[in-house]
């Protein structure tokens, strides 16, 4: 429509649209010569309801599987925990923190690593400062490499309820 030779949409949740906006998201998506899916669940969402042809549908599902996993934590050493993904509410990521300090009375040495962006950073890092946190838990935007955190962890954690 603009004269872009290459378009490319994105569908990020399974959101309640209203019907109006429901027709122009398929009518977009119908327009795009790809339409990206991060996970099989919104794969699909997008497949049943017809919103995209399934051809068009690209899968880019978060990996299960690590290359070159760490060696579990040997004594001494700090236990290592990762997320990747959105700071967003449905991520659950302030449960997350809740449990981490939690565990971390166990612990003493036990690291968080939070790879991502979001909407809800600046809550999440207020509420890790409230419970006394401190460098136990590191904020990292997302790189080129995201899974470098999940590489050296001894845990990798997916707190989100979608």
């Amino acid at each position: 429509m603009a004269g872009i030779p290459a378009r490319l949409a994105e569908e990020t949740g399974v959101p309640r649209h209203s019907t109006l906006a429901s027709l122009v998201f398929a009518l977009c998506y119908r327009l795009n010569r790809k339409v990206v899916a991060p996970s099989r669940v919104i794969q699909k969402e997008l497949e049943k309801f017809r919103k995209a042809p399934a051809a068009a549908i690209a899968l880019l599902a978060t990996p299960t599987s690590f290359p070159n996993p760490r060696t579990a934590a040997r004594r001494g050493e700090a236990f290592e925990i990762a997320y990747v993904g959105r700071f967003e509410e449905v991520k659950n990521l302030d449960v997350l923190l809740d449990a981490f300090e939690e565990f971390r009375r166990g612990k003493n040495n036990a690291r968080l690593s939070l790879v991502g962006s979001g909407a809800q950073k600046a809550k999440l890092e207020a509420r890790a400062k409230e419970l006394g946190l401190g460098t136990a838990v590191n904020f990292f935007s997302v790189s080129s490499d995201p899974w470098q955190e999940v590489r050296t962890a001894d845990l990798f954690v997916l707190p989100s309820s979608s």
